[in-house]
């Protein structure tokens, strides 16, 4: 055997893809995120430091606006010293209030929760990159509308928002010190829609506005959560805390989120800058992507230009039940995108003979596979029934 290859099963990926099934939300791809200049000195390969994922959960509740009282049995058993507040008094006085909890306390808030008469009503998941934000999805803003809210010197000031939607923008940092723990940054914002805006257009892209006075910061671990919640029910929805929290109608609700960090990966890749490395796909039959019987083909092509963006030298081969590997490519319609990307696509069918375990006992292996430096299985989660 050449070279001693190693299996990486990048099942984070999936979670990506099935963010797409969430309430509408700007979604970052991963091929926006560019990591620093890796290149190798003296051409001499470097281990390539990753990209930290922090995984995180938003269970997202409303509560009948007659009970938001009975939310305070839910504040009192949280921790509100470990949050760093970009202006406490500003925070509390646009209605936000939350909490921090720990590993072990989620089942006493969701069973505080039920009795307060919550009702679940979305789930949205977040993969971010270490030093990426994302969009939460809070409510919309149909016209042009002004939004009054407290700054961070107390006074009254107001925003003029056009259409767009208010967000909460979430920010993933890796602590310096500690391993295991992501620095989280939570802030309001409202967003213009984008849809239509490209970066060669002569318009200016449209800008944010950031509630900065209303912003948070925390160190989370897998298993911590952030409970966000009004202080009390608003039904003008003029101001930033009724936007946020408040839903007026016959029966009046407000809105709680319960935001998860489900997962936090600060290990180091093990792969390096310039190495070969074989996408596997399930590629089974020439089926295409609505038959849901081969690796979704968005997982294959976001693969791939993240491992572009680290300096890897990536392609995509199997050896499929039935067909070809190009056969079944060009059905999902991969072969044009890969070849815009210089991602070749290769046939796994040129055996080569290797003896394993104690008895040496031959078996033919692919020697494009036992050449690659890496392997990155992405199976397809089916039943053969």
């Amino acid at each position: 055997m050449k070279k001693i290859f190693q299996i990486i099963a990048i099942l984070s990926l999936l979670i990506f893809v099935a963010c797409c099934d969430s309430p509408p939300q700007p979604q970052k791809k991963l091929e926006q995120v560019k990591l620093e200049d890796l290149a190798p000195a003296e051409n001499k390969l470097k281990t390539v430091k990753v990209l930290s994922f922090a995984n995180f959960q938003i269970l997202i509740f409303e509560i009948p606006a007659d009970n938001i009282s009975k939310l305070d049995e839910v504040s009192k058993i949280l921790y509100l010293q470990s949050i760093q507040f970009n202006n406490f008094n500003a925070f509390s006085s646009n209605s936000f209030s939350t909490g921090l909890g720990r590993t072990g306390m989620g089942d006493k808030v969701l069973s505080l929760l039920a009795n307060a008469g919550g009702k679940r009503t979305g789930t949205i998941s977040l993969l971010l990159n270490n030093g990426q934000e994302d969009d939460v999805l809070i409510n919309r803003t149909l016209g042009r509308s002004e939004l009054f809210y407290t700054a961070a010197d107390s006074t009254a000031q107001s925003a003029i928002l056009g259409p767009g939607f208010l967000a909460l923008r979430i920010k993933t940092a890796k602590d310096p010190v500690f391993k295991g723990v992501c620095n989280v940054l939570m802030t309001p914002v409202h967003a213009p829609p984008i849809a239509g805006w490209t970066a060669g257009d002569n318009t200016p892209r449209p800008a944010n506005f950031i509630f900065q006075s209303c912003g948070m910061s925390m160190k989370m671990t897998p298993g911590d959560f952030i409970f966000l919640r009004p202080q009390k029910y608003i039904d003008n929805q003029l101001s930033l805390g009724s936007l946020f929290f408040s839903r007026p109608s016959k029966r009046p609700v407000v809105m709680s989120y319960l935001i998860i960090c489900t997962g936090i990966n600060d290990q180091p890749n093990l792969y390096r800058k310039g190495d070969t490395v074989l996408i596997k796909p399930n590629f089974i039959s020439p089926r295409r992507r609505e038959n849901a019987t081969q690796t979704d083909p968005a997982i294959i092509i976001e693969l791939a230009k993240l491992l572009k963006d680290y300096g890897a030298k990536p392609f995509v081969g199997d050896s499929p039940a039935w067909g070809s590997t190009e056969v079944c490519a060009k059905i999902l319609n991969l072969t044009e995108p890969l070849k815009k990307l210089g991602v070749p696509i290769k046939q796994l069918n040129q055996g080569e003979i290797c003896r394993i375990g104690k008895r040496g006992m031959p078996i033919k292996i692919s020697s494009i596979a036992l050449d690659t430096d890496v392997i990155i299985n992405l199976p397809k989660f089916k039943s053969h029934q």
